[in-house]
């Protein structure tokens, strides 16, 4: 039965899908439609989903990458997901956008926001709230009740998680590549916003707590 793993950014997915590539299970890597809310996401979600209609994913092992779990819904597949802390979630993804500016070969959209972050343009709360950072465990994983998936991990016991992974497709995967980007930078957060933070990112609060509760 083919395995849907969601890749929920800066969770600890990066270091997995490096590994992917060569853990000789047959694995699609689906990062070309991600979530959004763009005409051009729009786009790409259809154009993907006809692609999917002819696919035979029953050939294939795992499916993983940036994609809605919305998008693979059915009694022919079992679910993992692999979560973090929505207030650290958000920082790291905060700081990894400030480090991209500096980044060539960008579109100037693309730049021009981020550049904006990286020198204070736009705020931290702002950013939160144009990135729908409170929105992310709704985007990826539906906020689907913990019972629908096979296996759950928090990469606050990431090593673990990696251990089951293996368990469950044979893989040999390991914990020694996974990266936390936030900790690479000297600047911190205030706590006046993280408290504000923490109120934006309510709805994901709870419902994260409650998925990992016996994980």
């Amino acid at each position: 039965m083919t395995i849907i793993f969601p890749h929920v950014p800066k969770a600890g997915g990066t270091s997995i899908k490096v590994q992917l590539e060569n853990s000789g299970i047959k694995v699609l890597l689906d990062y070309k439609a991600p979530p959004g809310d763009t005409p051009w996401h729009a786009q790409r979600d259809a154009t993907w989903n006809r692609r999917l209609s002819w696919m035979d994913l029953g050939s294939y092992d795992l499916v993983f990458g940036h994609f809605p779990i919305t998008r693979y819904v059915g009694d022919e597949y079992n679910y993992i997901a692999l979560v973090r802390d929505p207030v650290e979630r958000t920082i790291s993804q905060y700081f990894y956008h400030i480090q991209r500016a500096s980044l060539p070969h960008l579109k100037p959209s693309r730049k021009r926001f981020y550049e904006s972050i990286a020198s204070g343009k736009i705020s931290f709360l702002d950013y939160c709230k144009r990135t729908r950072c409170a929105d992310a465990y709704q985007t990826y994983l539906g906020r689907w009740d913990r019972k629908r998936f096979q296996l759950i991990g928090d990469t606050a016991r990431y090593g673990e998680f990696v251990e089951k992974f293996n368990t469950l497709l044979g893989t040999n995967l390991t914990d020694t590549t996974h990266m936390r980007k936030r900790e690479d930078t000297p600047r911190q957060i205030p706590e006046e916003d993280i408290g504000q933070l923490k109120t934006m990112l309510k709805d994901e609060i709870e419902w994260y707590q409650h998925f990992i509760a016996t994980a």
